[in-house]
């Protein structure tokens, strides 16, 4: 099928508008480090708390989710590996979750930063060949802190 000349020009026009509607249309969002800003040593937090002391090691993980060009989402997050006394059942690890990321929540110097707290005890098992991790924890929202 053939188009007139002047057909040519208003096609042109329609596809234009139609990929720079969908282009308005579409929302990105990404991932980004958010290094936690404490108001000491990390490491003093970790020793004036009971709960957090003797574990493995430690990984905390600060992270903004950005959508379009807004912070839409931020969390903090605290692995405890391979920590000797985690609690079993649920309600005791919902407790002492909730009572280290109150902790968290409060030695930061804005402890507006983050909006949720992720506490998690992770219990590594390497073998030969495999590594088995497992985990329990929970989630806060900054406001239950």
């Amino acid at each position: 099928m053939q188009f007139s000349k002047s057909k040519q020009p208003f096609t042109f026009l329609c596809f234009s508008l139609l990929i720079l509607i969908i282009i308005a249309g579409c929302h990105y969002s990404k991932t980004v480090v958010n290094n936690p800003d404490f108001g000491i040593n990390e490491s003093t937090i970790y020793s004036n708390h009971k709960e957090l002391t003797n574990f493995k090691s430690a990984e905390l993980t600060g992270t903004s989710k950005i959508t379009g060009s807004e912070d839409t989402a931020s969390e903090l997050e605290l692995r405890l590996i391979n920590y000797p006394n985690a609690p079993t059942d649920d309600s005791s690890v919902t407790r002492s979750c909730k009572g280290i990321a109150r902790v968290l929540k409060h030695s930061l110097k804005n402890p507006n930063q983050f909006n949720n707290f992720t506490i998690l005890f992770v219990i590594k098992e390497e073998g030969d060949i495999a590594t088995k991790t497992t985990y329990k924890g929970h989630v806060f929202n900054a406001s239950e802190l």
